[in-house]
């Protein structure tokens, strides 16, 4: 019949590699950003600009960033330092890693990871200690973290307890600073050589945030339930 048009559906999965699909998304993110074509090659309704997307932009700005950033940190001359330790910086590894330390166990995880800490090497290097040795080896070796953290002697006992929780992964630097599982461990471990006590204060145990939203969550159970009983009670 003449006029009549032959149109056909096909349902695909969203975006699931299917190339127009993924060209049009592409195009629309681009008109969401502020982006379009010539007005000439346009109907004249489309001649005014289109509404910008609020989200669109904010997405587009932290992505500029981002880009920025580890364009930054590539160049930097302190992404040596941790690149043996953890090779996905910039990301949010980090982040994931902490979730549940407080600020100061945070920052120490974070200073064993770029080598800047009060150990002898470092102090040495910027002028608060007069030798980088390590004060347990009679001035032979220099007290780096790996020394620290695997070699020193004086540690011999808290090493051996490392080395029961984590096994044969011990030795590994960049797993000891870099898995979630070790976290901990290592956190124990540097607690209890002592050498930090300026982060942990004279507790035995380590205090994290999920442990201490446990507490405070029973002890508010606790008091509800002590207080349900005051309440049933019958008044005299």
């Amino acid at each position: 019949m003449k006029g009549v048009v032959d149109l056909q559906l096909h349902w695909v999965p969203g975006h699931c590699d299917f190339e127009p699909n993924e060209m049009a998304d592409e195009e629309a993110k681009k008109a969401a950003q502020g982006s379009s074509s010539d007005a000439k090659l346009l109907p004249s309704f489309l001649w005014k600009r289109i509404p910008l997307s609020v989200s669109a932009l904010r997405q587009g700005n932290i992505n500029k960033l981002k880009k920025r950033w580890e364009r930054r940190w590539k160049t930097s001359a302190r992404e040596n330092l941790l690149h043996s330790i953890d090779n996905t910086a910039p990301s949010k590894k980090f982040i994931q890693l902490t979730k549940g330390l407080d600020r100061r166990q945070a920052s120490l995880l974070f200073q064993l990871r770029t080598g800047y800490i009060a150990l002898n090497h470092h102090l040495f290097r910027i002028r608060k200690s007069e030798t980088p040795a390590c004060p347990h080896c009679r001035g032979i070796t220099v007290e780096t973290v790996k020394h620290f953290l695997l070699d020193c002697p004086q540690y011999i006992q808290e090493c051996h307890t490392l080395r029961r929780k984590l096994c044969c992964n011990t030795g590994s630097i960049s797993y000891l600073l870099s898995n979630p599982s070790a976290v901990l461990p290592v956190l124990k471990f540097v607690h209890s050589t002592g050498r930090f006590k300026s982060f942990f204060g004279k507790e035995n145990k380590i205090e994290t945030n999920s442990r201490k939203i446990a507490e405070l969550r029973t002890a508010f159970n606790d008091l509800n339930a002590r207080m349900e009983v005051m309440r049933r009670e019958p008044r005299h």
